[in-house]
This record gives C-alpha cells, structure tokens and sequence, in this order.
C-alpha cells in the first residue's frame, strides 16, 4: 500500500508547481525511510533494509537529480535536507562510484547559508567517510579512496570554519566541526599540506571558545581537529605547527582554562614527542606539572603522563 501511495506522490509531483512538487518529493524521501529501513544501529546505521523497497533506484531517480540540480543550492532547502538525509540513513547501501560521483554535490551545500542545509550535508560527509567494508582478508578497511575524495573534501573545510567563525546560523556547531575532525583523519597525509593552512583558524576558533567553553561536545570536536592535523604534519613540519600552536596554548595554561587543560596537555605531549629541540614553553611548563592540583583532576592525567 505504501509503496503504491509513494509512486502516486512522484506522479502528483512530476504534475504539480515546484512549490507543491517540493512537498510531495520530500513525503516521498521519509515514506521510503519509514518503509526500508529495518534494523539499524547507531553506529553504524542502517544495517538490514526490506527487500520490497528498491533504495538504490529511489536514490537515482529522485535523490541525485534534486542534489545535482542547475537551480541554486539555496533554493527548495527543505527537500535538499531530506535528500542529504536518505543518504546518510542508507549510507552502507549505495553504491561507492554513486557516491563519489555525487560528493562534489553534496560538499557544495556546505556552503549555504540556511543552517538546516550545511548542518545535513556536514554530518552526511562525516557518516559516509566512517563507512568500513571487509577486504578480502577479513579485515575492516574504509570504502572510499582518500586520495580520489582528496579534491571535494578539502573544498569545504574553510567555509566550514568560516560558518563557525562569523556565527552563522547554530553557534558552536558541533556538526560541522566534528566534519573538520573526520575530514582529516581520513585522509591523513593527503590532507597534510592543507591541514597545517587550516590550523593557524582552527587556533583562532580555539581562542575565541577559550574565554566561555560553554559547548563541551563542540570543544572536543575542536581539540579533536586539532589532533589529527597535529598527528600529520608534525612528522613533516614540527616548527611550522608550535608556531601556531603554541602561543594559543601558552595562554590557555596562563589563563587556566580548566576545560580546555585535558586537551592541550595531550596535544602538548604529541608536539613534545616529535620537536627536534625543546621550546622555553615546555621548559617553563615543566615545573608547573609537578603541583599537587593539576593531578588532582582524573581528565589530565593522561595528558601529564
């Protein structure tokens, strides 16, 4: 039945104005939702569909043709959310040359205004590069290729961390940063010479959040970025990044931002460990180690240790 009422709602849609049409399209994306999906985990998303409902012809006949659209990204918003959305529910499903045809799309819509959009398409690239396959030793590989994702994924990092700067749309956004994170631990060294362009705004953000960390999940995400910048390009170009790095952190111990010390602690440890010569600040900071409070909270151990 339901089926039959999804194929009437594309019939009426492929008849009625674009305003009209929009609505029906976008009932038809959660009716093939609610219909497919019939066991899913949060981790890993939808992980048994029925067999009655044919997702990947869905996926081409209306999902594709609305994100690859001629008509401006900024227009029929609602329904390019729900089209992000079908592809990040049914992200273990499609087909990767699909998908890596439609990612310059999808990485364009992080650069509209309306938070709804840039939010969906965020957290849709951070789902589908967490996508694991078995090779054929049995063991659990990423699907997609780093190097050919290369191109889209790095296009959309500075209108990301230009959203969060100016205050765009949700403040301290979660999603987006969490995308940032992703972005760059998957592609590792691939990402590594525009990782280190990308750490002199993150540390800007960074100081910015320092004086009212008010968004925890947010900080994490943050700090977490920061880390897998700092795990690739240290290697490469230790003083390029305590060139950025370090004042920011400097001020964060002067500051004592209590929030933000199990973090940079760790982050400190992973620039101490591959500097070439130890910089006044670690000297500095190595007495401050040594006192009674900092080891009292359980959260920087880890990172003194």
């Amino acid at each position: 039945i339901l089926v039959g009422y999804v194929k009437a709602l594309m019939g009426q849609a492929g008849q009625s104005a674009p305003e009209q049409a929009e609505r029906f399209k976008d009932a038809c994306i959660y009716l093939c939702i609610a219909m497919a999906v019939k066991g899913q985990t949060q981790r890993e998303g939808v992980t048994v569909t029925n067999p009655n409902v044919n997702i990947g012809d869905f996926f081409t006949s209306l999902v594709i043709p609305e994100l690859t659209s001629a008509n401006p990204v900024t227009n029929r918003s609602v329904l390019r959310a729900s089209c992000l959305k079908f592809i990040t529910v049914f992200r273990n499903q499609l087909p990767r040359e699909q998908i890596g045809a439609i990612l310059p799309a999808i990485c364009k819509h992080i650069a509209v205004e309306c938070p709804v959009v840039h939010t969906y398409a965020a957290i849709c690239i951070e789902k589908l590069l967490s996508v694991r396959d078995k090779n054929a030793q049995g063991q659990s590989a990423p699907r997609y290729d780093p190097a050919a994702m290369r191109p889209s994924l790095l296009q959309v990092v500075d209108p990301i961390l230009q959203t969060i700067a100016s205050g765009k749309g949700i403040p301290m956004n979660e999603y987006l940063m969490r995308t940032v994170a992703r972005i760059f631990g998957f592609l590792k060294q691939h990402g590594a010479e525009a990782g280190l362009a990308t750490l002199r705004p993150l540390s800007q953000i960074l100081l910015a959040m320092s004086d009212n960390p008010s968004n925890p999940v947010f900080n994490h995400n943050l700090f977490e970025a920061i880390a897998s910048i700092v795990k690739v390009c240290v290697p490469m170009q230790p003083d390029a990044v305590e060139a950025v790095l370090l004042p920011v952190f400097g001020q964060i111990l002067e500051r004592n931002v209590v929030d933000f010390l199990p973090y940079t602690f760790q982050i400190l440890g992973l620039l101490l460990d591959a500097t070439p010569s130890v910089k006044p600040l670690y000297q500095a900071l190595f007495e401050r180690l040594l006192t009674d409070q900092l080891w009292r909270a359980p959260a920087n151990v880890p990172g003194l240790v």
